[in-house]
């Protein structure tokens, strides 16, 4: 019952958003919203991964879109898995890899093409992770970004991190303009 009363929720608050375009500051509005929330049975918090027992950083993202976005978003949006996402964002041609950038070329990119609402992938020794961008800036000659992230700390709960353009475990992005600036 509980289950449904979720899911219902989500719907409601999905069909609401359909009739209007949902901008950049909607997504990280929403991420705001949800700062701090844990994901676990423990604390009877399942929103994002809907109670399976997994790393549910691919989970957080793909709620917060599709709640945001809903029928906007083409069907084969959304995985729990960090490579799932990548994979979608690859097969939609708005994925960029920037692991294979120099260090400057990599800063520059960010700086000018990643924007509020993109997804951030990262990947590093065998162990992916992933974040909605919140920000990105340019401070004392380094480029940072931020994001806001399932499944990150300890204990796990969705945080706000900031990052920055030479990140060893930065893998690319995935822009979400196709659905966020029409």
């Amino acid at each position: 019952m509980r289950k449904n009363m979720q899911q219902q929720k989500r719907f409601c608050k999905t069909e609401q958003k359909s009739n209007r375009q949902v901008s950049r500051r909607d997504i990280v509005k929403s991420c705001q919203d949800y700062l701090q929330k844990v994901n676990d049975r423990k604390t009877g918090n399942i929103l994002f991964s809907d109670g399976r027992d997994e790393n549910w950083c691919a989970d957080t993202a793909t709620f917060i879109y599709k709640d945001n976005l809903g029928d906007k978003l083409p069907a084969d949006f959304g995985s729990s898995s960090v490579s799932g996402l990548k994979s979608w964002g690859e097969k939609h041609k708005c994925y960029t890899e920037t692991s294979v950038m120099s260090k400057q070329k990599r800063a520059t990119w960010i700086l000018s093409n990643v924007k509020p609402g993109d997804t951030m992938i990262q990947k590093r020794n065998g162990v992916s992770h992933t974040g909605i961008v919140t920000e990105v800036y340019e401070k004392d000659g380094v480029v940072y970004f931020k994001t806001i992230e399932g499944n990150y700390g300890r204990p796990k709960k969705l945080q706000e991190v900031t990052r920055n353009s030479n990140d060893a475990g930065l893998s690319g992005f995935t822009s979400m303009a196709e659905w966020l600036d029409k």
